[in-house]
């Protein structure tokens, strides 16, 4: 796996980037049938018939155990197996200087701390379901989805 710092991790998210279309909803774990996933390879629009090495973009929802309340869906821009950037919601989740940030949360990555540096997602998404939040994840990590003329856009991912 190659080393990247966090400036390198913050200009592959700053640069302008698309999937080819919104991914089908697949199960988790396709034996026991756990939760759904949608995940796609991310390609760079200067290089558009290549797709960026090591970048993923991804989003998941568990299956809670019968009883329990539904769980939330989390996003994720992984990049050589590493979450560069990522959306969840927690009660409360603890930054490594102590600071604490509520609900629907960014994790942002260096180095040093990984990806446990997290901010408030701003803004807050407005639809938390699996499909909602991964169009959350691609208009904040600047990912467009080809149009059907074959432009990259980042249109309707506001939904």
């Amino acid at each position: 796996m190659p080393t990247f710092t966090k400036a390198d991790a913050d200009y592959l998210v700053a640069a302008p980037k698309f999937i080819p279309a919104i991914p089908m909803r697949q199960f988790l774990s396709g034996i026991r049938m756990t939760g759904w996933l949608l995940q796609t390879r991310v390609y760079s629009t200067s290089a558009p018939n290549e797709p960026i090495g090591g970048l993923v973009v991804k989003a998941k929802i568990r299956k809670p155990p019968t009883g329990l309340p539904r769980l939330t869906p989390s996003a994720a821009l992984e990049w050589y197996g590493m979450r560069i950037r990522g959306i969840n919601w927690e009660l409360w989740h603890d930054n490594p200087d102590g600071t604490i940030v509520k609900g629907w949360h960014e994790h942002l990555w260096s180095p040093d701390e990984r990806d446990d540096r997290v901010i408030a997602a701003r803004p807050e998404p407005r639809k938390k379901d699996l499909l909602g939040i991964f169009k959350w994840g691609l208009k904040q990590w600047n990912i467009g989805v080809k149009d059907k003329g074959g432009q990259a856009t980042l249109d309707g991912l506001n939904d």
